[in-house]
């Protein structure tokens, strides 16, 4: 739920900063718009001053009056030869109070001279005023562009570098719980059966040998439990080997200790009998247990419940073991998230088991898991796809 609330929020926020930069570029595209209108007006009627043959001097005063006028972005400001202030144009954008205007003349005149950007104009008879100028509003504009839009991108992305550390620490110590009370899940079943072994030989009247036997079996599972950990956290070696051996032992082991009312039945495609797949054994049994005893916790203690485990040749070389079961089934939404490091719908469980399976078929054997179907009331099927030595990568 909560990886859900910061995908919602994260996609806000994108969506946020998006529309800001949009929206900014689109003012300042809309302004130049305006002015390059302006221009082609006063272009317009320049032309027709300049070709009628009865242009007068008033007229030609007006269009050049209207070019001054038409200067709505530029400020501006005209002195005398002594610097003393005769006219000012555009000193605050979109400011029309004479006072506010006034109020700030002096700093952004100042500002003109220290830029040293002048134009002299010669009046004649030795008289000369001086024009001073900066650049206009939309040029500020345009230069403040990628810092307005770079800030609130950055900020986006410091936000989401904050979300997905915390989401990636959280899921780790979700992980390590979720290991540590696996391996005690692991671990308890041959060692109470080790315990009572224990006890039996103590009471007497029982044969030593078959005890013996039993407890070595025990071992063995100890043996393969430590084996299995061992190779989560370094790269397991995969061997070429028959894939339809290793889930005939799986099985067959899962059949002793699953619940009675669960029968899982094994079929195999003549085509996929002894395929060789790249693959470690302990693991892939690891996997399909974990899957199998998932299966068996959706099927109702009240019902018959039938696992079906299906291996097949696909097409380039892989295989695929398709795990379905006749349970209570789950939606889409649920169904997506059943891979994710914590989540259950169990009220004991840690959610960790078919995050294991995902890491082993995804990361060590370059493989696929997932969730082939699941309908509510129905029933689920997990696939599982590995490649074959010589299958295609795509």
């Amino acid at each position: 739920m909560k990886k859900h609330i910061n995908q919602i929020v994260l996609t806000a926020l994108a969506a946020a900063v998006c529309a800001m930069a949009v929206i900014y570029t689109y003012n300042i595209v809309t302004v130049l718009k305006s002015e390059e209108a302006h221009r082609m007006e006063l272009w317009a009627k320049a032309t027709a001053v300049l070709s009628s043959p009865s242009a007068d001097e008033s007229a030609t005063m007006e269009v050049l009056l209207d070019i001054i006028q038409q200067n709505n972005t530029i400020p501006v400001v005209l002195t005398d030869s002594a610097d003393s202030i005769l006219m000012s144009r555009n000193i605050v954008e979109s400011a029309t109070d004479s006072a506010a205007i006034a109020k700030a003349l002096p700093g952004v005149f100042a500002a003109m001279k220290a830029e040293g950007r002048k134009i002299d104009i010669d009046l004649g008879n030795g008289t000369m005023q001086h024009l001073y100028y900066s650049d206009s509003h939309i040029v500020r504009r345009l230069r403040y562009s990628p810092l307005v839009q770079l800030m609130p991108a950055a900020l986006f992305l410091l936000f989401a570098y904050v979300v997905f550390s915390r989401a990636r620490r959280s899921e780790q110590e979700k992980v390590w719980i979720g290991l540590a009370k696996e391996t005690a899940h692991q671990l308890g079943t041959p060692i109470s059966a080790l315990m009572g072994w224990t006890d039996l030989l103590r009471s007497g009247g029982v044969s030593t040998t078959m005890v013996a036997d039993e407890m070595e079996h025990d071992v063995g599972r100890l043996r393969s439990i430590a084996d299995r950990f061992s190779k989560i956290g370094s790269k397991p070696e995969l061997t070429p080997a028959p894939i339809d051996d290793t889930l005939c032992r799986t099985v067959d082991y899962l059949k002793m200790r699953v619940s009675r009312h669960v029968h899982i039945a094994l079929s195999i495609d003549p085509d996929a009998r002894h395929m060789t797949v790249s693959h470690n054994a302990e693991l892939i049994g690891w996997v399909i247990e974990n899957v199998c005893k998932n299966a068996v916790d959706a099927i109702d203690s009240d019902t018959d419940g039938l696992i079906g485990v299906h291996l097949s040749a696909a097409q380039h070389g892989w295989v695929t073991i398709d795990i379905s079961d006749n349970g209570r089934g789950m939606k889409h939404s649920m169904a997506r998230r059943v891979f994710d490091a914590g989540f259950t719908t169990k009220r004991r469980g840690w959610g960790l088991g078919l995050t294991l399976a995902h890491r082993i078929i995804r990361q060590y054997h370059k493989g696929r898991i997932f969730v082939q179907s699941s309908e509510p009331g129905v029933g689920t099927t997990v696939r599982i796809c590995l490649r074959a030595p010589h299958a295609d990568a795509t």
